[in-house]
């Protein structure tokens, strides 16, 4: 009982923070790197080698060993994105413009001189997006949601020599929704709502740093950092529905979402910061699963649902120039390169395309203790053509996207607030 009231609640959480209307959808894909603070994303998201304060849960628990006796973190973000996939067969469409807040709350507090304990409470992946067109029952409505959120405890200790350590644990919920319908049909075709929670789920972290000179105008640093994600796995279920125009009295599924590794770095030299992370996605742990259905008749089925998600590499990189005479208004620009995860033969029409996608960002800061404020702006992007012969030799998917052209242009305005004791 005290698991499910605690699960609903990171739910009901990040459902108030990414609350929107009945028509939005949600967009950037299951696993793409879009959560963050303005002020990592200003640097494209990079930040596990010298991140600090409540946000050091998300990226790297170590950086929590960084903050100051308390901090208080608010950090909400707007999407908006354009998707064009093929939903069906022969059908080459534009998705609806998708727009969503979201965002993330997050606190710190130093216990000792060398212990910190935070909490956040963050989405990590999403998918989503709605088309119309002309099917092969009528008009066609085709739609999918999915949002999976994270409450996120956490520790950072601090070490001799300029190491720190950090351990997170992760309470994970996912929401799925499944719709299409055409015009002239007598039932949905899909209709179903999924959602389930995992509590295995945790993170490590480890930063080091040598600091010659401190001073935002004359620093002198050296930053590394390592963290790790593990694997989860998330029982999803629900109730009542309709699979293949079928009538469902209960559905069943398993999602996992995968683990990553990232190695960050970081140097300052004077009023400028170089910063770069190189993260290993271990994508192949999500190759196949089956929607088990219990029918109203009483039959059961098993609907497969492929993903053959392949492992890859992200490369983030920012720089950083800190101006005013102390270095209170930090400038950012930054790259982001995430290789392709998705394999051409199982497209997905309500994620990102099977191609190597790209991001360029920018930000602005302003420190005035005990408050900071920063601001960024993110776009995303990636395309590619699935053909015929890509997808001929392919199993059968229940869920999977058609030949045609692919692609995504996902813009995001990010904004943080914090309030630091030191």
């Amino acid at each position: 009982m005290y698991r499910s009231v605690v699960a609903w609640g990171v739910l009901l959480g990040c459902g108030l923070l990414s609350m929107a209307r009945a028509s939005t959808a949600r967009a950037g894909g299951y696993d793409a790197f879009m959560w963050h603070t303005a002020r990592h994303m200003g640097l494209a998201g990079a930040g596990v080698s010298y991140v600090a304060g409540p946000e050091a849960v998300f990226h790297n628990p170590a950086g929590l060993a960084q903050s100051a006796r308390a901090e208080v973190l608010v950090a909400p973000a707007l999407l908006r994105a354009q998707l064009h996939a093929s939903p069906a067969r022969d059908v080459n469409v534009d998705a609806k413009p998708m727009v969503a807040p979201y965002g993330m709350l997050g606190g710190s507090l130093r216990l000792n001189d060398w212990l910190v304990g935070g909490v956040a409470l963050f989405p990590i992946a999403a998918a989503g997006g709605s088309y119309r067109y002309d099917g092969a029952v009528g008009d066609t409505r085709d739609e999918a949601r999915a949002l999976i959120a994270e409450l996120s405890p956490a520790l950072g200790f601090r070490l001799p020599m300029g190491f720190r350590v950090g351990l997170g644990y992760r309470i994970t919920g996912m929401y799925m929704r499944r719709y299409s319908r055409g015009s002239e049909a007598n039932n949905p075709g899909i209709h179903m709502n999924l959602s389930g929670f995992d509590f295995s789920g945790f993170r490590l972290g480890l930063q080091w740093s040598k600091r010659w000179r401190d001073s935002p105008v004359d620093a002198r640093a050296l930053h590394v950092g390592l963290a790790y994600r593990h694997t989860v796995r998330l029982n999803l279920e629900g109730d009542d529905g309709y699979a293949a125009s079928m009538r469902l009295r209960r559905a069943e599924m398993e999602f996992i979402l995968p683990a990553r590794a990232t190695a960050g770095l970081r140097g300052d030299l004077g009023r400028f910061s170089l910063t770069a992370d190189l993260e290993v996605r271990l994508d192949a742990q999500n190759d196949r699963t089956e929607v088990n259905v219990s029918l109203a008749s009483g039959q059961k089925a098993a609907l497969p649902n492929i993903f053959e998600w392949k492992s890859g590499v992200g490369l983030r990189t920012g720089v950083e120039l800190r101006a005013l005479d102390d270095g209170r208004l930090p400038l950012r620009v930054g790259y982001a390169f995430d290789a392709a995860t998705v394999p051409k033969s199982y497209p997905n029409a309500f994620a990102p395309p099977p191609a190597d996608m790209h991001m360029l960002t920018c930000g602005v800061g302003y420190r005035m203790r005990p408050f900071e404020v920063n601001l960024a702006y993110s776009y995303r992007f990636g395309s590619t053509e699935v053909t015929k012969q890509d997808v001929e030799d392919s199993d059968f998917c229940a869920f999977c996207g058609h030949p045609g052209d692919y692609r995504v242009n996902l813009h995001g305005v990010y904004v943080d607030v914090s309030y630091r004791i030191d």
